[in-house]
């Protein structure tokens, strides 16, 4: 049979942008809708030419009832009638989104990706594809356009993403229609999609239509080919602050990641924000997107900011400036417990192990100073030794001084991390201060010609 004019220019998309080279499998993501499939009938026909095997995968949200239901059997007929393996799976989209605290929209795909993904892991050099045409593309380029969203929003929907293919992005939907009816396939039609109170069906059904009426007829492939050009930029943008990023690393970790601050000012402010943008995403993977006030907030504590100034992201993620570094830590609670110490017992928790150790004097031997190592005359503590965090006004007289100090000032200038002050601990007795672990020993608590016990402190505070 002849081709369409819809499969030749299918053919060239997919063979111009490598879609499927040295693919073997792909996993075809049909809804029962007409865009998915068209996409299948399309990969169907060109199976041979490319030498790829089709899997199908069907995901019911459990919103539409019956209709959800009808769908699938759809889907599942058309496979059984044209011998293609077919997967599905269902999930309560609503109940998970109302738990989850996140739209139908986001949950719903987070949960069919998760599902392709689990398909597709089965099947060796294999991609997923997906339906999404020249309307998806427009109506979602304006739709962020109009409530909000930086460069990388505006490249709309790309037509790969890891192993994700869109093969239909050049489509829109009356090309898909007119295929459907030319070649008897069976869709189904979401009636959902008439409902204006959905913000996506108000752009598809109201503005674009206006849009293309009043103003420009080729609305639809303008917003296209603008999400072309600014992807391009990004892109761009993308690999240059991936490069400028490992430049730029202090100390990275799956705690935290330190930038040199005064060279990340160096670069421009669109560079900066994707370094950040990055540099969040390395920590925390699939973190939220930051709004625009959000992302400007940040570019001013990095441009202007002070030791000390902090921000919180969503309460995932705390950035702050410690002099010239800026640091993105993921939060933790640094609540470790209080608690009694008895020499010989050892403390282990997930920011210290701390032990001690009774000697006799003439066991002791002065030498050079361990790092994390001190020894005190134990005769002079009392019975109520412990472990506790540092609290605002606590002073004690650090060695070989005869003047206390304020615990917060002796932190500031041993030029502690401002991420780990509060997990260190002080060692006391009593109402007295003993040592600041791994860091200073109280003057009052040093050995002298006059001690006859040692106690030995051990600390080792973890690095994060």
């Amino acid at each position: 049979m002849k081709p369409t004019t819809l499969q030749r220019k299918f053919v060239e998309y997919v063979e111009q942008n490598h879609l499927l080279n040295d693919v073997r499998t792909v996993v075809a993501a049909v809804s029962g809708g007409v865009d998915s499939m068209c996409l299948l009938d399309l990969l169907m026909s060109e199976k041979k030419r490319w030498d790829i095997e089709i899997v199908v995968a069907h995901f019911n949200h459990q919103i539409r009832g019956p209709e959800a239901d009808s769908d699938e059997n759809l889907v599942r007929q058309f496979c059984d009638n044209h011998s293609l393996p077919f997967f599905s799976a269902a999930e309560n989209v609503p109940k998970i989104a109302h738990a989850k605290r996140i739209s139908l929209e986001m949950a719903g795909r987070e949960l069919r990706y998760a599902f392709f993904q689990k398909i597709a892991a089965d099947f060796p050099n294999s991609i997923i594809a997906t339906a999404h045409t020249l309307d998806d593309q427009a109506e979602t380029i304006l739709l962020r356009m109009l409530k909000g969203t930086g460069l990388q929003g505006l490249s709309g929907i790309t037509m790969r993403r890891e192993n994700i293919r869109r093969p239909l992005l050049f489509a829109t939907k009356a090309e898909l229609y007119d295929y459907a009816r030319a070649r008897e396939l069976p869709f189904a039609e979401d009636h959902t999609n008439l409902c204006n109170d959905y913000e996506r069906n108000f752009i598809r059904n109201q503005i674009l239509p206006t849009v293309q009426h009043t103003l420009n007829p080729n609305i639809r492939a303008t917003l296209a080919n603008l999400a072309q050009n600014l992807g391009e930029a990004h892109q761009f943008i993308v690999e240059f602050a991936e490069k400028a990023l490992e430049s730029l690393i202090i100390k990275a970790n799956s705690e935290q990641i330190v930038l040199d601050k005064s060279s990340l000012k160096t670069y421009f402010i669109a560079v900066e924000k994707e370094i950040i943008w990055q540099s969040l995403q390395r920590l925390y993977g699939t973190i939220k997107p930051l709004n625009f006030k959000q992302m400007n907030q940040l570019i001013k504590l990095v441009n202007e900011g002070e030791t000390g100034r902090r921000m919180n992201l969503g309460g995932e993620i705390t950035v702050l400036i410690d002099r010239e570094r800026l640091i993105l830590k993921r939060n933790r609670s640094s609540n470790w417990s209080s608690s009694p110490i008895i020499p010989g017992e050892k403390i282990k928790n997930e920011f210290f192990t701390f032990s001690s150790e009774l000697m006799d004097v003439s066991n002791f031997k002065k030498g050079k100073r361990r790092s994390g190592v001190e020894f005190i005359d134990f005769d002079l503590v009392g019975n109520n030794l412990g472990l506790r965090h540092w609290q605002r006004g606590d002073r004690m007289i650090p060695l070989g001084m005869n003047q206390s100090k304020k615990i917060s000032d002796i932190l500031v200038d041993l030029k502690v991390p401002f991420t780990d002050k509060n997990s260190i601990p002080i060692f006391y007795s009593g109402d007295k201060i003993i040592w600041l672990c791994g860091l200073t020993l109280s003057d009052e608590f040093k050995v002298t010609s006059k001690t006859k016990t040692v106690l030995k402190l051990i600390y080792k505070g973890k690095k994060i």
